[in-house]
């Protein structure tokens, strides 16, 4: 209110160098026509995510001569080293595939997920066009995140290599490179895309 109340004050010239600086619609908080992803979002479980009966389609895992041995040993012995039955964190892609809710907030700058499943972690993803850090190394990552369009793209690297690309227990290495993207559908509905480099 003070805004306006100062604007309609002001020359026609001054009204429209202070309009543009507002940042954000007064009605979301967020800047006109950036999609708003705010809320509380649930999934299915997504056990073994190159499985169709899991997720869009089957995908043959290009798996090198260790992760195959990885993935096999992990198979073998009904996963009893995933890192979630010692409270560590589920890592990611992992994360978003829990049976449980998380939850979005969002602002200008910043995309923060609170996932309740998997050991209760969080993200907060910068969306103010800063670099990777040099020397990252952790759970879930160094992420930075831009918009194309309707669609967040995140970037992420600075992987351990603790954490399972899904509950199945497909393993990576610390060369993990993540390109998720998250695209509001409808008032409902949520598409999730993940490209994994490792």
């Amino acid at each position: 209110l003070c805004l306006c109340a100062a604007a309609a004050a002001q020359s026609p010239a001054d009204r429209e160098s202070a309009t543009l600086r507002v940042r954000v619609d007064p009605e979301t908080g967020l800047p006109p026509g950036m999609p708003d992803f705010r809320g509380v979002w649930t999934n299915r479980w997504i056990v073994n995510m190159a499985d169709g009966r899991f997720v869009e389609k089957t995908i043959d895992v290009p798996l090198n001569e260790k992760g195959r041995a990885i993935y096999a040993e992990r198979t073998e012995n009904l996963q009893k080293d995933d890192p979630n039955l010692a409270c560590k964190p589920s890592g990611l892609p992992r994360q978003g595939g829990t049976p449980y809710p998380l939850k979005i907030m969002q602002t200008p700058d910043e995309f923060v997920i609170l996932y309740e499943g998997g050991m209760h972690t969080f993200r907060i993803i910068p969306l103010d066009g800063r670099p990777h850090k040099a020397d990252p190394w952790s759970w879930d990552g160094n992420p930075i995140g831009r918009w194309e369009g309707d669609t967040l793209v995140v970037d992420t690297v600075g992987f351990n290599d603790k954490s399972w690309l899904d509950s199945s227990g497909y393993p990576h290495g610390e060369k993990l490179h993540l390109i998720e993207r998250f695209r509001r559908v409808d008032r409902d509905t949520m598409r999730y895309e993940v490209m994994i480099e490792d």
